[in-house]
């Protein structure tokens, strides 16, 4: 819509147009200027528009009649009705030129000719009189040229991130930077303007049909051959012909199905994930509207970050429970009510990061599940990234309190590098250890082993006699899959 909204200059034939700020301003600007039209100019687009709409119909209606050459030959001149409506606008504005040299509508203009001059981008004499001058001057040009290097790069991978989701493949962001970078450094030595991924151009590209990079060195090639030999023809070129280009390369990348598809999940679909990407996208689609690209999406990102720090400063967690029906896995008590809970054993399992901002709720979280039937705990940390310092903090206070009452907890289903932060910082590796670390020990295994140690006698519990059993349990989990792998490979035979 941005796109759309900025050629509406060229739509109709303004020479010029006031200031506006955001895409609705540009709008309602453009109306209350409506007795400044170019009645010609606005036909011509109007027209170009309906003959690119025709194209694009011919086209279809070609491919379905391909065994014909005749049809083969329509679809392929189709293929060119951007290059028929520029001939067409050229010609038109040609044959219209008044008697006194001017134009009866907008066009292009004079071209400079020729190839841009190499020269040092510091010898030009608006840089010498920046240098000279003071310091204060100096500290804006850099500041201001990291907001157009942010806002170039924000529009860039914006614009190209939305033809990468639509033609299905990975967009690099820190490739994308690197291309600008050095893409504008380049320019810099032939007086060109700062690279930036155009919101139209790429529209455009996407609707011609473009795959790789090669259309890059075309554009560069047919530029080069325009401002050497085509300059003169290009100065009857209407503004109106490439605005309908434009207008017409847009329209594809008008999306409302992303949000309409969100909306229309079921109730827990939304409030379980979708309905804050919903969020993102109403925020970022109506401040872009409101204040423009850079606004737009800056404020949608901030609303991004935002809602991640708040999901980790209210973290989610579950009591876990057998469950049956499914072979005694794991499950969320509330998710699933057939789930029963082992006695004197709380398994709690804690999902997202163990942070700074996430450890009180952590602890809080972990306290009210706590009961007096309570005699040992298993932390189920397979959700659990990573854990900061904070956090090992109030992990220790815990582990200290249960350490008072007397529970014993044990940690299951950690990832390589929790598990070896926690046994260096509250394991073995600390001079007073408060938690007993299992190398690659499930949340199953670990409620097992709970169970031995509080149905033998305290003075039994030893380490080693703790890893006997837990050999034994991995030796008849080995068996049994072993033995169901086989039986299955029978049956396949």
């Amino acid at each position: 819509m941005l796109i759309m909204i900025s050629q509406m200059k060229s739509l109709f034939g303004y020479t010029t147009m006031p200031p506006a700020h955001g895409a609705i301003q540009k709008f309602v600007v453009a109306l209350q200027n409506w007795r400044n039209i170019n009645v010609p100019n606005f036909t011509l687009c109007l027209f170009m528009l309906l003959v690119l709409d025709l194209c694009k119909r011919i086209k279809g209606y070609a491919k379905k009649k391909s065994g014909s050459l005749a049809w083969v030959v329509i679809g392929k001149v189709t293929e060119m009705k951007e290059v028929i409506v520029i001939a067409i606008g050229i010609c038109f504005a040609y044959c219209t030129m008044q008697e006194d040299g001017t134009a009866l509508l907008p066009i292009v203009g004079d071209i400079p000719t020729g190839l841009p001059a190499f020269k040092s981008p510091f010898s030009g004499d608006a840089v010498k009189k920046l240098l000279a001058g003071p310091v204060n001057d100096i500290q804006g040009f850099v500041l201001s040229g990291a907001m157009i290097a942010f806002t170039s790069f924000l529009t860039t991978y914006a614009s190209n991130q939305k033809i990468a989701l639509a033609q299905g493949y990975d967009l690099d962001a820190s490739q994308e930077l690197f291309a600008l970078g050095a893409a504008s450094s380049m320019g810099s030595f032939f007086g060109a303007f700062l690279v930036c991924g155009s919101l139209s151009r790429t529209a455009l590209a996407a609707q011609l049909g473009c795959k790789t990079q090669v259309v890059s060195l075309v554009i560069a090639a047919v530029i080069a051959v325009s401002l050497l030999f085509l300059a003169p023809l290009l100065y009857y070129l209407p503004k109106a012909s490439l605005a309908a280009i434009v207008l017409t390369s847009a329209k594809g990348l008008v999306d409302f199905k992303t949000p309409k598809s969100i909306w229309g999940s079921s109730s827990r679909a939304f409030h379980e994930g979708l309905g804050k990407d919903f969020t993102v996208w109403c925020v970022g689609f109506v401040c872009t509207i409101l204040f423009g690209a850079l606004y737009g999406i800056g404020i949608a990102v901030l609303v991004g970050v935002g809602q991640v720090v708040a999901e980790a400063t209210a973290p989610r967690a579950a009591t876990l429970g057998t469950v049956k029906e499914l072979g005694g896995q794991m499950k969320d008590v509330k998710e699933f009510p057939g789930a029963e809970t082992i006695p004197g054993i709380l398994a709690f399992q804690f999902r997202g990061p163990l942070c700074f901002c996430s450890a009180e709720g952590f602890h809080e979280e972990l306290s009210s599940r706590l009961t007096k039937d309570v005699k040992a705990v298993v932390l189920d940390f397979g959700s659990v990234e990573y854990v900061d310092f904070s956090a090992l903090a109030v992990l220790k206070d815990i582990l200290v309190k249960f350490k008072v009452e007397k529970i014993d907890c044990l940690v299951g289903a950690a990832n390589p590098s929790v598990e070896f932060l926690l046994g260096e910082k509250l394991g073995k590796g600390c001079e007073k250890p408060l938690l007993e670390i299992f190398k690659g020990m499930s949340t199953l295994e670990a409620i097992a082993l709970l169970q031995q140690r509080l149905s033998s006698p305290k003075a039994d519990r030893t380490h080693s006699k703790d890893m006997e059993f837990l050999s034994s349990v991995r030796e008849q989990e080995h068996d049994l899959l072993h033995q169901h792998i086989e039986n299955t490979h029978v049956i396949h035979e």
